[in-house]
């Protein structure tokens, strides 16, 4: 979603101090990306900008789940997260006397 101009606009170093990283890391995210994901940004003048909203969005995007539900990873993924549930209840079982 491009950034409405009706949005807060920040500096590098605003959205920097926002986000408690460098403005390098800043950068970074608008011009490389982070995972195929990259900041809204844009040029006011020779300043680059970014507003409040671009971030939150930016940062929702980054703590999505990034293995889409349904594909083969995502049910490895979640085959793993079971084994190691088993595993952990029968060391706890054991360790009641419980277990097999």
């Amino acid at each position: 979603m491009p950034i409405n101009l009706n949005e807060t606009l920040l500096t590098v170093e605003e959205a920097a101090r926002r986000l408690r990283v460098s403005t390098a890391t800043v950068r970074n995210y608008y011009s490389k990306g982070y995972h195929g994901l990259k900041l809204e940004s844009f040029f006011v003048g020779l300043r680059r900008m970014t507003s409040v909203e671009a971030l939150d969005r930016f940062v929702a995007a980054m703590n999505a789940p990034r293995v889409p539900l349904g594909t083969e990873a995502s049910y490895r993924r979640a085959e793993r997260a079971a084994r190691r549930a088993h595993q952990q209840a029968m060391k706890e079982l054991k360790r009641m006397g419980l277990g097999v």
